[in-house]
């Protein structure tokens, strides 16, 4: 019987070696090229931070907050920890976006909240703007912001930039909300609300105006109060309330 002829293995190991060492100089090379690009782009000064772009709403920014991102490399700021400084210092910031633009600017931007109520808490004044997100804290009422009064709260203590929810809250300020847009009853103010009562909302305004209200179609009521308000008929000296909880208002006479 015929001997089989051993097979020659030295070509396909040194195939082998050929694609091995093919692969490791290609990854030796990619290593090298991105080490050489890293340390370009974090070195060199045409990627350091020369001008910081603010929104216009937002100039009540102080420059300070900003300053230790001048000179800084771009690719190491960190957006995250940026916005979440500001959001803190700046309750009254809405949707911050703070963007890289290339190759040497960071741009914020964001929306200003409105001021929009306030309330007492804890011998102190907390303002509100329309989605309850505390403002600003004052030992003195603001006059030209409605006053809340009558709100259930079971928070201890109450921060800066907290959002503040509850049923009685939201009835407040729909109803603040529903009288600043409607344009019938600009020439009046709301001085104060009180929201014990879902069911019975008092709703004070200048002009000695008092009007009841629920927490049911507030839009459409407010509405109906800027119809009676402007009626050529009415005698406000002779009006002690409007209550607008039914189908149709009743005037309350003195």
């Amino acid at each position: 019987m015929a001997r089989k002829k051993r097979k020659n293995i030295w070509p396909q190991i040194f195939k082998i070696a050929i694609i091995l060492f093919i692969i490791s100089a290609s990854f030796l090379l990619g290593v090298f090229l991105y080490k050489g690009v890293s340390d370009y782009l974090l070195d060199s000064r045409r990627f350091a931070v020369k001008k910081i772009v603010i929104d216009p709403t937002l100039q009540f920014i102080q420059k300070d907050d900003l300053m230790n991102l001048r000179g800084k490399n771009i690719f190491q700021v960190n957006l995250n920890s940026v916005e979440r400084t500001l959001l803190t210092k700046y309750p009254e910031i809405s949707e911050l976006k703070v963007e890289k633009r290339f190759p040497d600017q960071i741009h914020l931007v964001a929306k200003k909240r409105v001021r929009l109520a306030q309330f007492l808490f804890k011998d102190s004044f907390l303002v509100l703007d329309d989605e309850g997100v505390v403002l600003d804290k004052s030992d003195k009422a603001d006059k030209d912001l409605p006053a809340i009064e009558g709100l259930k709260l079971a928070n201890p203590s109450i921060n800066l930039g907290a959002r503040l929810k509850g049923a009685e809250l939201k009835a407040a300020l729909k109803i603040i909300r529903a009288f600043r847009e409607n344009a019938t009853l600009s020439s009046y103010q709301v001085l104060r609300l009180e929201v014990g009562q879902l069911s019975k909302i008092f709703l004070h305004l200048d002009k000695d105006v008092k009007a009841i209200i629920d927490d049911q179609k507030i839009n459409y009521k407010v509405k109906v109060l800027g119809v009676v308000l402007t009626q050529g008929n009415l005698d406000l000296n002779e009006v002690n309330y409007i209550d607008l909880r039914f189908k149709e208002p009743i005037i309350g006479k003195k």
